[in-house]
């Protein structure tokens, strides 16, 4: 029972009468009616309006009749000849504000039988808000209207992308909370209204591209489902490029170095529809690198490196001059390969693509005790 109206034949209300009925929404107190007893609609959580028909009430605010249940209590009862009073001839409850815990609002006139949910077409490429109402009976079970069949609407964008119905939210960037015409029964109260705002998701999932270079650029690429497209040329399409390095494709770390799609690569279905794809640019030096290690520190950090371009003839560092390394006892033979190797490169050679561009060539200082 979520409705009520009491009968003509009714005058008095006794302690307890509806204690506990949960489902109890709407009361309708006919004029024969002259008095409440203790906690008569206490424990009944779900009331929301009490209609008094009668001129007079009578009861104590001690005996709390309404309880410490509701969360909103609106009384509607007559206004007599001489302006509003509130509840006119009701015993014991304020103007305004909140009585036996239970905020009251007092109005005039009919309850409400009707609820009613308005429809927001919330499309995503903006244009106005567009939103349809929709009445429902208290008490009754109804269907929300449909999107298509009923409301009518569909989305598309300007890139000719079409969009799913997904459902329906209280905001409009709130979760889906309510299916296409999902049945439903007094979700908010009488003569109130729920808002509702279309979900929608656009058929199409999204490659967003890295620059993974330090200069954090990104860009955005869309893809329709079982549509085969090419990835975004690095040069033509996103403009990116970076000084003294080659770029040898995407990856799908930033840290990684193995190229999973080619640039320019034609792709298809690469995730799910809605989902997004991070892809980030792998680089490669156009210069190698040649690591001196000083090799007779007991620390492994002690070194220094030289970048030399590919392509490029360069001397190797000085050892003193450069590196400013020396080492009492002992005179420098060159730079072996390994720490126990004898020497491969003399001080200052002249040198060539040792290793590719990108790589690094570990040095090590070779060393013969000096004799007395």
């Amino acid at each position: 029972m979520t409705r009520l109206t009491l009968p003509a034949s009714i005058t008095d209300l006794g302690n307890h009468a509806f204690f506990g009925c949960t489902g109890l929404k709407i009361v309708t107190v006919c004029g024969s009616v002259n008095s409440l007893g203790r906690r008569t609609f206490a424990n009944c959580p779900s009331l929301l309006y009490v209609d008094f028909q009668g001129e007079t009430m009578d009861f104590e605010p001690g005996y709390q009749p309404f309880g410490f249940d509701s969360e909103d209590l609106i009384i509607y009862a007559a206004e007599d000849s001489s302006g509003w009073k509130g509840v006119v001839g009701v015993v014991g409850l304020p103007e305004s504000g909140t009585w036996c815990g239970v905020p009251i609002t007092y109005s005039t006139g009919q309850v409400s039988n009707k609820w009613t949910v308005k429809y927001h077409k919330n499309d995503p490429n903006g244009g106005g808000d567009v939103a349809q109402s929709q009445n429902i009976l208290v008490g009754d079970t109804k269907r929300l209207l449909y999107l298509d069949s009923a409301l009518g609407w569909a989305i598309a964008d300007e890139g000719g992308f079409s969009y799913i119905f997904l459902g329906w939210a209280k905001s409009p960037t709130g979760a889906v909370i309510y299916a296409n015409g999902e049945q439903v029964c007094d979700l908010v109260a009488y003569g109130k209204v729920l808002h509702l705002y279309a979900v929608w998701q656009k058929r199409a999932y999204q490659v967003v591209f890295h620059s993974n270079d330090g200069a954090n650029k990104t860009a955005l690429q869309e893809f329709r489902p079982n549509i085969a497209k090419t990835l975004l040329w690095l040069d033509s399409g996103l403009g990116w490029t970076r000084s003294g390095y080659d770029f040898l494709g995407w990856s799908k770390s930033p840290t990684s170095t193995a190229v999973v799609y080619k640039n320019g690569q034609n792709v298809n279905d690469l995730v799910a529809m809605g989902e997004k794809l991070h892809l980030y640019a792998v680089w490669r030096d156009r210069r190698w690198t040649i690591r001196f290690h000083r090799n007779y520190s007991s620390s492994d950090n002690d070194y220094a490196d030289q970048k030399i371009p590919v392509g490029a003839s360069v001397k190797l560092y000085w050892l003193d001059s450069q590196l400013g390394w020396t080492r009492d006892g002992y005179w420098f033979k060159g730079w072996a390969k390994s720490r126990t190797a004898g020497a491969t490169y003399q001080n200052g050679q002249v040198v060539k693509d040792l290793v590719p561009g990108g790589e690094v060539l570990h040095v090590y200082g070779a060393w013969g005790q000096k004799t007395k």
